[in-house]
């Protein structure tokens, strides 16, 4: 019988170590887990996800310092990009584990390498881009992805370094009600490829049906979340199972129903499934909502292209 495996501990604790070099560093306000480990749902297949909060603009010799003191190795510096023969060669001697620097983008800093095999994914912040967000968000009622998933990751995540600043971040994030309408509004829009799931489905092109029923699963879970004044933990919506509990608005067995969607169910089903779900979601948008622009709540989803069985010139050869 093989060994029971605990992958969130021995993650965690190797963050921990990986996190003691960072904390050496005086330009490093706070550092967070976060993902499958911080929310303690860690497989054989995850890897490690730290949020550092800098100071300070760090300099990409400055994130490489820092990694390689922790154990990692930098193998593509992106602000100077290898040629693409570089860059497979690299690929190929490292059996696709190198580390890897980005510039920055969209106030991100991007860093990822591989110690003792295990992937570290870092993602870099100011610490005044941490605080801009908790006003944005919780103030203003921005409901920008990249705002609701960075408060997300502080509100679920573990501190290693800065626990008081950490803390005291923790202790400001709430979903405002104000903000439930602006975090719906945007998946309300008009989306003409569901109006072809009944040819999609007669043609047998069950590729694009099932992209379209891919998207149809993000746009109601997008609007359950902002619902339920649930910030987004991530736009793949990854983890259903772990974080759908928190959904106490929204259609019944929802979790049971989206899943047999795309495992058990026939394709024809899991079409009337989506739609049964999509119309379900409308009716607690009117309920939760009932001052959102009646064009917005327009059922859309309902139209389905034409379809002409006979000629509409039965006279004409």
């Amino acid at each position: 019988m093989s060994k029971s495996v605990d992958h969130n501990q021995w993650r965690l604790d190797l963050l921990r170590q990986v996190a003691d070099h960072y904390a050496a560093s005086a330009n490093i306000g706070a550092a967070v887990v976060a993902g499958s480990v911080a929310r303690g749902r860690a497989d054989r297949f995850s890897d490690i996800e730290l949020h550092l909060f800098w100071n300070e603009a760090p300099t990409i010799e400055e994130r490489i310092d820092l990694a390689e003191k922790a154990g990692g190795t930098i193998h593509v510096r992106w602000d100077e990009p290898p040629s693409n023969r570089q860059f497979l060669e690299i690929h190929q001697e490292t059996q696709a584990r190198f580390g890897q620097v980005w510039p920055i983008e969209d106030s991100e800093w991007s860093d990822l390498y591989y110690r003792d095999g295990v992937a570290i994914d870092v993602s870099g912040f100011l610490c005044a881009q941490a605080e801009q967000y908790l006003v944005d968000v919780c103030q203003e009622l921005d409901p920008t992805d990249p705002k609701q998933m960075l408060l997300a990751a502080i509100e679920d995540g573990i501190p290693l370094v800065g626990v008081e600043k950490v803390e005291a971040w923790k202790s400001r994030i709430e979903f405002p009600e104000g903000l439930r309408a602006p975090a719906v509004t945007p998946h309300l829009s008009y989306d003409r490829d569901w109006g072809a799931r009944s040819q999609l489905l007669d043609r047998g092109e069950l590729a694009l049906l099932y992209g379209i029923m891919a998207d149809m699963r993000t746009r109601i879970l997008r609007i359950l979340l902002a619902l339920n004044q649930v910030f987004v933990p991530d736009t793949r919506l990854k983890w259903l199972e772990v974080w759908g509990h928190k959904l106490g608005i929204a259609p019944e067995r929802l979790i049971e129903r989206m899943n047999a969607a795309f495992t058990t169910q026939s394709a024809s089903e899991a079409v009337d499934e989506l739609q049964a779900l999509a119309e379900e979601t409308y009716d607690l948008i009117d309920r939760e909502l009932p001052q959102l622009d009646p064009v917005l709540r327009h059922r859309w989803f309902r139209a389905l292209r034409p379809i002409w069985d006979e000629s509409p010139y039965p006279d004409v050869d």
